[in-house]
This record gives structure tokens, sequence and C-alpha cells, in this order.
């Protein structure tokens, strides 16, 4: 698994509103072709596909929004993924106060191999107290 840390974070990036983004660069490991010649030879494939079943649980903390920091859950294995974020945000559907696109839980399944697609579920904040 990799890690980012906020020790291996760029500076330029160390405080900015769009910190939490940098999950994102896993994603652009595998779209970017360049990028791949610089990394450790075991790592490519651990991006493109699943290599285990396993669990996550990451911090962000987006100021002044969040009261406290938001604690993202999530569990992978094949064909099934499970997700969830605790909040604590000044308004529901965060700074935008956008709830519809929002969702603080989602399961997604496999719904068959034969090209029957994804099944899902989610929380929606439509509901919450304002």
């Amino acid at each position: 698994m990799i890690a980012l840390t906020p020790d291996c974070m760029p500076k330029a990036l160390d405080g900015c509103p769009h910190y939490t983004d940098i999950a994102l660069i896993p994603m652009q490991m595998i779209t970017a072709a360049y990028v791949e010649a610089a990394m450790p030879a075991d790592i490519p494939s651990k991006l493109r596909a699943l290599y285990a079943p396993h669990f996550y649980k990451p911090l962000s903390v987006f100021p002044p929004h969040d009261q406290k920091p938001r604690e993202y859950t999530y569990w992978l294995e094949e064909g099934l993924s499970i997700g969830g974020v605790t909040f604590d945000e000044d308004q529901v559907g965060g700074p935008k106060g956008d709830i519809e696109q929002f969702n603080p839980a989602v399961i997604q399944w496999e719904a068959g191999k034969t090209g029957a697609g994804c099944g899902w579920m989610s929380v929606s904040t439509a509901h919450f107290p304002r």
C-alpha cells in the first residue's frame, strides 16, 4: 500500500484549499505514462488492479468549514467497494452547501460478469437537519 503522508506532500500544497486533492495523484500515475519510468518497478501493477482486499482509514480537514477532521473509511475487495465519511461541518453539503452532490456513504458491487453493470446504494444528505 502506498501511504501519502503530510511529510511527502509538496510544500506548495501544504495549507492550500486543494490539499486533500492530492489523493488523485495515484490516478495521475496510471494515466500519465511518462511518470511510470520514475516509479519503483512493483508500484505500477498495484495502481492498475486490486492486488488484495484491503481497508483504509485516512483523515482530512478543510478549515474553516470542518469542526473536526473528516474520517474516511473504506473497504475494497474484488467486486465490492464500501466507503463512508464522518463529518462535522458548518453546513451540510460542504462549503458550497451542495447536498445533492455530497454522499457520506456509498456501497458499490459488481452486478455480474455478463456486463450487467454495477449495483450501488448511497446515503443522501438531502434529509439531514440543516
